[in-house]
């Protein structure tokens, strides 16, 4: 399925700040430490609840300001939504990046900002900007032989074997397990059952063995043929379409 739908809401975000200070941000923790320590003391000791949850609330984020190092552009307390000034506007970037500056931009955000990497704006534009590089990877390969998708799909190619499904999956490169976990849910077959005789799912990482052989074997068995390639937005045309087009070409349903 498609991230179309998945990508940062676009709002006003005017520049992002600079990172905070060593300094700002020891003192921000300190505050914000003794800050939670006298709500909590308080709620314990006093009848008035108001007093400690507003100490309580504004020493939390004093230190998520402190952990993250970037200041707090919005705070919803209602809602519990926390949005950093500097990790927003960098989402929103990434989501407009061309593809040939994608894998340059990620670089930059993850040294300028190491924790951004796992946020969870920072992913879904990731997953948004893969999303729309890999189409346009996909049409320049095959031309009018790649036909997008829809909410259903990501679209699909149509090779000398037969169409060809594709699914395009974007997962972050600190996942760890939960990595494999994803994919044997994607490739399960209750997930492929509906998807054709072929299917190809594309990925950012490299898939670790014996996933991809597993899931093969398993759409194999219910008369399917389902392959995995990895492909980055920084791969020629003629590698992508010579990488997939090896992938169906000694296989038949």
């Amino acid at each position: 399925m498609s991230q179309d739908d998945v990508s940062p809401r676009e709002e006003p975000t005017g520049e992002a700040g600079p990172p905070l200070k060593t300094s700002e941000r020891w003192i921000a923790g300190l505050v914000g430490f003794v800050m939670i320590g006298a709500g909590t003391a308080a709620v314990f000791l006093r009848e008035v609840e108001a007093g400690p949850t507003a100490l309580i609330t504004l020493g939390a984020l004093l230190t998520v300001i402190a952990i993250s190092g970037v200041s707090i552009k919005r705070a919803r307390i209602g809602d519990s939504e926390i949005l950093l000034h500097n990790r927003q506007a960098a989402a929103l970037e990434i989501a407009n990046t061309p593809a040939e500056d994608l894998d340059s931009a990620l670089s930059v955000l993850a040294a300028y900002d190491p924790g951004a990497v796992t946020d969870p704006a920072i992913q879904m534009a990731l997953a948004a900007a893969y999303d729309s590089a890999m189409k346009s990877k996909l049409r320049e390969a095959f031309g009018n032989r790649y036909i997008n998708g829809d909410r259903s799909s990501d679209g699909h190619i149509e090779l000398s074997r037969g169409r060809v499904r594709v699914e395009i999956r974007h997962f972050s490169q600190t996942e760890g397990d939960r990595l494999r976990h994803r994919y044997q849910n994607l490739t399960q077959r209750l997930m492929i059952r509906n998807m054709g005789d072929r299917v190809l799912f594309i990925t950012n990482v490299i898939i670790p063995e014996p996933l991809p052989a597993r899931a093969e074997s398993g759409a194999l068995a219910q008369g399917q043929i389902l392959k995995t390639v990895t492909l980055s937005s920084s791969q020629q045309p003629d590698e992508v379409r010579e990488l997939i087009t090896q992938k169906f070409s000694s296989v038949s349903t």
